[in-house]
C-alpha cells in the first residue's frame, strides 16, 4: 500500500526541497531548510572558498556581528549578551562546563527534559559530585500553575541551577518560564533554559523572561541551515562563560567585554555560513505571509490545534493539555503499551511511513506506560494532511487491536 500524496495541493511546500510524495509532519525533529536558503548559503560558501583569508579573517567578525544584531532583535535581547553555537545541546553543555561547581551542589531538571541534556547533566554531576533533583511533571492533566508549584517544591538551599525546556521536546508543552524565573530570582538560583524549539515557534523576548542562560536553535522553526543556534547569557554571568573549545580570543581580546563574543566567534577553522544565514532565513519566512511572523505564529498554532483535535476525536480521548500550553508541536497519547525495551523506531511509525507516506514520530512515555504521537505544524503543512493522518492512524490501530 503506497498512498499517493501528489493529489494534494503542495502550496508553500514547493519552496522546500522536501519529497513531494511524503506528508512531512515532523518539522520539529530537525527542521527543514527552504531551497532559497540552501542556495544562498551555497553562494556564501563559494565566496568563502574563492578567497578564504578575506572571508574568514578580514570580513567574518563584522559579518557575524551583523547576523548577531538581527537575531538579537528577533529574540528581544541585546547583541552583547548573545553568541552563536552549533545547536541547543551544545549551548546547554557550554553552560554546564562553565559553572564553578562545588561538591554537593544541586541541579534541578524535569522528567520531560531532552534526553541529551539530561545525559550532559548526569556527566557533569558525576565529575563534580553534584546531586540531581528531578521534577516530575505529569502528562496529560497539566497546567502552568502546577509546573511552577512542582519546580518550587524541588528546590533546596543547595540548588545551584535549574535546567528546564521552554518547549518540551517529547510532549510539546510550553512551560511557564517567566513565572519560574521570578521564583528562582527570589532565591538567587541560576536558570538555564533549553529553548531548542522556541525561536520561530512562539514569540520570544529574552529580556522579559529574566533568565540567566537561554539557548535556542535557528535550524528548526527559523529554517536556517543545520548548525545554527545561539546562547544568551545574562550580564552578571558573562565573565564566567567560555566555549567548550578555546582558541585565539584570550590572546587577542583587549578587554573582558570583548572576550565573551570573540571566544565564541572563533573556536578554530569552521564553516560559519549557517550563522550568517540566520537573518536571511528570518526575513525569507516573514515574506511568505502577509503580516510576517505574527501571522506565521498564529497560523501554525491554529493548525496544530486542529490537527490535535482531529487525532483526539479519532482516538476518542480528551485533549491532553490546556490550549495555552502548546504551539507548533502537539503530542497525543496512544492506546499502545510500551515494549520492554522500546524499539528505536516503533513499528507503527514505520507503517505510517511505508504504507501511508507519513513522516511522524511515535514516542515512548514511560511515566504513562504508553506511546505518544507528536505532530508538527509549519507553514508548508495544511489541514488535509492531518485528516490523512487521522484516517491512517485509525486504520493502523484497528489492525493492531484486531490481532
Amino acid at each position: 500500500m503506497n498512498h499517493n500524496y501528489e493529489t494534494l495541493d503542495l502550496g508553500l511546500k514547493k519552496l522546500w526541497p522536501l519529497d513531494p510524495k511524503i506528508i512531512f509532519l515532523n518539522h520539529g525533529s530537525f527542521g527543514a531548510c527552504p531551497t532559497s536558503v540552501i542556495e544562498q548559503q551555497q553562494t556564501l560558501r563559494l565566496e568563502m572558498e574563492r578567497e578564504p583569508v578575506r572571508f574568514l579573517h578580514r570580513q567574518l567578525p563584522e559579518r557575524l556581528e551583523s547576523s548577531r544584531q538581527q537575531l538579537a532583535l528577533f529574540l528581544g535581547v541585546k547583541p552583547s549578551n548573545l553568541v552563536f553555537v552549533p545547536n541547543a545541546t551544545h549551548g546547554v553543555n557550554t553552560i554546564l562546563h562553565s559553572i564553578p561547581w562545588k561538591t554537593n551542589d544541586e541541579i534541578v531538571i524535569s522528567n520531560q527534559g531532552y534526553r541529551a541534556c539530561r545525559n550532559a547533566v548526569e556527566s557533569i554531576a558525576q565529575k563534580h559530585h553534584l546531586k540531581i533533583r528531578t521534577v516530575k511533571l505529569p502528562f496529560p492533566n497539566i497546567t502552568p500553575m502546577l509546573v511552577v508549584e512542582k519546580v518550587i517544591e524541588a528546590l533546596s538551599p543547595l540548588t545551584r541551577l535549574v535546567l528546564l525546556d521552554h518547549i518540551t521536546s517529547g510532549t510539546g508543552l510550553i512551560l511557564p518560564i517567566k513565572e519560574i524565573s521570578r521564583e528562582l530570582a527570589k532565591r538567587d538560583i541560576d536558570f538555564l533554559v533549553d529553548g531548542a524549539h522556541s525561536a520561530g515557534s512562539i514569540a520570544v523576548n529574552l529580556e522579559d523572561l529574566g533568565v540567566t542562560y537561554y539557548t535556542t536553535n535557528a535550524h528548526k522553526w527559523l529554517c536556517a541551515p543545520k548548525g545554527a543556534a545561539c546562547l544568551y547569557v545574562a550580564n552578571h554571568r558573562i565573565e564566567q562563560v567560555r566555549p567548550l573549545c578555546i582558541s585565539h580570543a584570550p590572546s587577542l581580546a583587549s578587554e573582558p567585554s570583548q572576550l565573551f563574543k570573540m571566544s565564541f566567534d572563533w573556536t578554530g577553522t569552521y564553516d560559519p555560513t549557517a550563522y550568517l544565514m540566520i537573518p536571511y532565513a528570518i526575513n525569507y519566512l516573514s515574506s511568505l505571509m502577509v503580516g510576517g511572523w505574527s501571522t506565521i505564529f498564529q497560523r501554525n498554532r491554529q493548525l496544530a490545534h486542529q490537527g490535535r483535535d482531529l487525532l483526539c476525536k479519532t482516538l476518542e480521548i480528551e485533549v491532553p493539555c490546556p490550549d495555552e500550553m502548546f504551539a507548533t508541536l502537539a503530542t497525543i497519547p496512544l492506546p499502545l503499551k510500551i515494549d520492554a525495551p522500546p524499539p528505536e523506531i516503533h513499528p507503527l511509525q514505520e507503517r505510517l511511513f511505508d504504507r501511508w507516506n507519513i513522516e511522524i514520530p511515535i514516542i515512548p512515555n514511560p511515566q504513562m506506560g504508553c506511546y505518544m504521537i507528536r505532530l508538527s505544524a509549519f507553514v508548508y503543512n495544511h489541514l488535509e494532511e492531518y485528516q490523512r493522518l487521522s484516517e491512517s492512524l485509525h486504520q493502523e490501530l484497528r489492525k493492531d487491536f484486531s490481532h
